[in-house]
């Protein structure tokens, strides 16, 4: 048993310092806050940089709870004027929770509040 613990420790420091000579990336966070939804209404949020976000809601309800599947896309305009899409991930959730996603070095954060 000593022995084994003994390599659990060795594993656990040799992974540690693999870990160091990784190259940190600076993660951006966009936080919407609490963000009104209707099913089938875009959302657009600008993220700063050229970057807007839409989110397209769709509330899905069943007896005990309303879950929102979200479809995202980032466009950016490039300095002729071009909107080009970066990403179009999807992301669900129970309708007044807290959601959270990472495109490309924006990690995306939004609570969902349904429209009455």
């Amino acid at each position: 048993m000593k022995h084994c613990t003994f390599l659990i420790a060795v594993a656990l420091l040799i992974s540690s310092l693999a870990g160091c000579s990784r190259k940190a990336t600076a993660l951006k966070v966009a936080d919407l806050g609490v963000v009104e939804i209707s099913s089938g209404t875009p959302i657009r949020h600008d993220l700063g940089g050229g970057k807007v976000c839409v989110i397209m809601p769709t509330v899905i309800t069943n007896r005990s709870a309303r879950f929102v599947k979200m479809t995202m896309v980032i466009e950016q305009t490039d300095p002729s004027g071009i909107v080009q899409t970066q990403a179009c991930p999807s992301a669900g959730t129970i309708a007044g929770e807290s959601v959270e996603w990472r495109v490309g070095d924006i990690n995306i954060r939004l609570k969902t509040k349904i429209k009455p």
